[in-house]
């Protein structure tokens, strides 16, 4: 499952962010509460992936900042609510979020590229170049931050590097 903001219809250049589905979700801990067990975390970032894929920004950013209650360092869970923040275009909480998910998985290309791109939808074509630079460090082959990167260089005018 990848969702992209050329998808949900948020931008036409096809940039794709990995949903929950393609990051390594956390392992799960679970709480107990007043009305009985709460489901762990995992779960809860599962069920807004779901949810994010179906549209439902704000229900997705409620389990997801639900799971973030019990696992607050989780890498998983910060990426995921900032792809809820950069599909609602509100991109420089989505930025936060990916800055802090990095904080806690700083070798996860993904983390880097989401990143990228959401410099990219603000216009920050510097920051988006080394964000992609350094999804491309991490991971050589991958070709949505190689295809990004082209994009962030002819933006800068540097069409010579793109190629």
């Amino acid at each position: 499952m990848r969702s992209s903001y050329n998808r949900i219809g948020m931008l036409t250049l096809g940039f794709a962010f990995a949903t929950s589905a393609t990051i390594c979700l956390c392992a799960s801990t679970q709480a107990t509460g007043l009305s009985g067990s709460v489901a762990p975390a995992s779960t809860l970032f599962k069920q807004a992936g779901e949810l994010l894929d179906a549209g439902s920004f704000e229900q997705a950013r409620e389990k997801t900042v639900e799971g973030l209650k019990l696992q607050p360092q989780s890498a998983a869970g910060l990426n995921l609510l900032g792809l809820i923040y950069g599909s609602e275009k509100k991109y420089e909480l989505s930025a936060d979020s990916f800055k802090k998910a990095l904080r806690f998985a700083p070798r996860s290309a993904e983390i880097h590229n989401n990143l990228g791109n959401t410099y990219l939808l603000e216009h920050k074509f510097k920051e988006a170049e080394n964000e992609f630079r350094a999804t491309l460090g991490l991971n050589p082959s991958n070709r949505d931050a190689n295809y990004n990167l082209g994009i962030a260089l002819l933006a800068e005018h540097r069409a010579k590097e793109a190629t």
